[in-house]
């Protein structure tokens, strides 16, 4: 029982981290005089509110209702997310932040919807 409790507070802080960057977010997408804590925080308010706080709250709170010890990994999968968004996606995964700077050429990927294709 006292390891279980243990599990559920780096998942709770996890949320919680989430639920505060969220909000920063937020405020920082109103116009606030706040500065962004990272570059990405801006695009990152929805996934830190939706999947960061509420799914691994409301995936912990389930765990702790079903009392299974291999259902922590759902919370622990979201809360990890949560805590790769705060430290910067292109922090996180360098490979993909290169691939970006190096792009195909050609009509692949977002930039297909904000350049003008021409012939």
């Amino acid at each position: 029982m006292a390891r279980r409790i243990q599990l559920r507070f780096p998942l709770m802080i996890a949320s919680i981290l989430a639920s505060l960057a969220a909000m920063w977010a937020g405020l920082v997408r109103l116009g606030w005089g706040l500065p962004p804590l990272i570059s990405t925080l801006i695009m990152a308010h929805g996934p830190l509110m939706i999947s960061g706080f509420l799914g691994t709250l409301i995936n912990l709170e389930r765990v702790v209702a079903l009392n299974r010890r291999w259902m922590y990994a759902a919370p622990a999968a979201t809360g990890l997310g949560a805590l790769v968004l705060l430290v910067g996606t292109t922090a996180a995964l360098p490979v993909q932040h290169r691939a970006r700077d190096h792009s195909i050429k050609g009509n692949v990927g977002p930039d297909r919807f904000l350049k003008p294709v021409r012939s």
